[in-house]
């Protein structure tokens, strides 16, 4: 199964469907050669569109509240392609909430180079540097910082609201690379724009993975800052009342004319991808790996 083929039908060519090898997939999309800043997001989700659903309560945790990418969904046929988008960018974005569950080892790191050596040597053959940097949107700046990480830059994006005494904490530490101040007192979208797309600005030069969850892309979406949408769709459906799950977007509305329109640029069968982790190997479904360019 790890050497199963996926089949290519968008782009098509004359002989569509094309089958093709998994590994290297997104890699041919050469995401570190396009104009910067360039910002790409990836999200696996059910048929029922759920990306994250309640964290199942515990007896040490019986008032759970976090939310966690569904266990019945991941795979790693759809984490090799992930690790393939997260080699090609200079930085990601994530929470403050990912740095909390990172720094206690409930989250896995974004990018993985120990697992896949062909990916790190990928990436040095393209001359970016070995490990990406984490571009961290908080409302509180509530958040640890690595401390193993040498090659590691973390560029906080923040209201201005956080108190005073944790700027000065994070100005001091020699892993942040500089403080972005964007709103009053919650993160904005708007003055994000600014620092992204305006000349010299501090995240212009960057080719970017959004991975920060349906909050933050509620926010980049209403800044019309998603250039390009991955997304996996496991052909299993979750289901779950309303409070007990999230979809890609979560937050305010992002329908205005322009701002939630895509176009469809990319479309792959995957027809061996087990689905579930805790079933790997014994239940087969399939899946689709779909690619969307901003309209």
């Amino acid at each position: 199964m790890k050497h199963a083929p996926i089949y290519q039908l968008i782009p098509a060519t004359t002989h569509s469907p094309l089958e093709i090898p998994l590994q290297g997939y997104y890699l041919r999309h050469e995401l570190h050669k396009r104009p910067k800043p360039f910002i790409y997001s990836n999200f696996i989700t059910s048929l029922d569109g759920r990306v994250a659903i309640k964290k199942p309560v515990t007896d040490t945790q019986p008032q759970q509240t976090e939310m966690v990418a569904p266990p019945h969904l991941l795979n790693k046929r759809d984490w090799r392609l992930f690790q393939e988008l997260a080699a090609q960018c200079d930085a990601a974005i994530v929470s403050g909430q990912y740095m909390r569950n990172w720094a206690a080892k409930k989250e896995p790191s974004i990018f993985q180079p120990k697992t896949f050596g062909d990916l790190q040597e990928w990436r040095q053959a393209a001359g970016l540097k070995p490990d990406i940097d984490l571009i961290v949107v908080s409302r509180t700046a509530d958040f640890p910082l690595p401390t193993d990480k040498p090659h590691m830059n973390i560029i906080p994006v923040i209201p201005r609201s956080v108190p005073e005494s944790r700027i000065k904490e994070l100005e001091q530490a020699s892993c942040v690379k500089q403080l972005v101040f964007c709103g009053d007192t919650s993160v904005s979208g708007v003055e994000l724009r600014e620092h992204v797309h305006n000349p010299g600005g501090v995240l212009s030069d960057y080719t970017i993975l959004s991975s920060g969850g349906p909050e933050v892309m509620n926010l980049l979406l209403q800044a019309r800052l998603v250039d390009r949408m991955y997304l996996t769709f496991a052909n299993r459906v979750v289901g779950g009342e309303p409070d007990q799950f999230l979809t890609m977007v979560h937050g305010g509305p992002v329908i205005e004319q322009g701002m939630a329109d895509f176009s469809l640029c990319g479309f792959a069968l995957d027809p061996a991808a087990p689905l579930g982790v805790e079933t790997e190997g014994k239940n087969r479904s399939s899946q689709l790996y779909l690619v969307y360019d901003l309209a």
